[in-house]
């Protein structure tokens, strides 16, 4: 089935808009957006994450993270500790906690806000929607990958 070109151009915008709207939000609280995203991530995993699954669950390459991670470690937000033989994680200190209050515990309260006004059927279409396009097009990207190698 052929897709309809003007509603790909919408979903894209919508995907565009919603990465916008989290860099504005990221802007006003000072932060980039990896860093953002890693400070969201490890505050909510309790101010604990193992390196690896940061890279993993964000998509973010290992190389970003790792600067962010020791310019956060600089500022005495985290540390890193080593653990489960060459495995790392960064953990939050005090001051890394009292920063994440500041900055990313807005930003679930806002979160929060904007899903109470989702009723319980449209917030389970919206997660059940979003885990369909992800899974279809992570196995379209590998069909594609696999034929473009040469290894269909």
């Amino acid at each position: 089935m052929d897709y309809n070109v003007e509603k790909l151009r919408k979903i894209n915008c919508i995907f565009s808009e919603t990465a916008g709207l989290y860099h504005r939000l990221n802007v006003l609280l000072g932060l980039s957006d990896s860093v953002a995203d890693i400070l969201y991530s490890l505050y909510a995993h309790n101010g604990c994450y193992s390196i690896r699954e940061l890279c993993t669950d964000l998509d973010i390459p290992k190389q970003t993270v790792n600067s962010a991670l020791r310019s956060l470690e600089k500022q005495e937000i985290l540390f890193l500790e080593t653990f489960s033989g060459k495995k790392k994680r960064a953990i939050l200190t005090e001051k890394g906690r009292q920063f994440c209050k500041d900055t990313i515990a807005p930003i679930f309260q806002i979160e929060n806000s904007v899903f109470a006004e989702f009723s319980s059927s449209e917030l389970d279409a919206f997660i059940t929607l979003h885990e369909k396009y992800n899974a279809v097009l992570g196995k379209h990207i590998n069909d594609y990958g696999r034929s473009k190698n040469g290894r269909e």
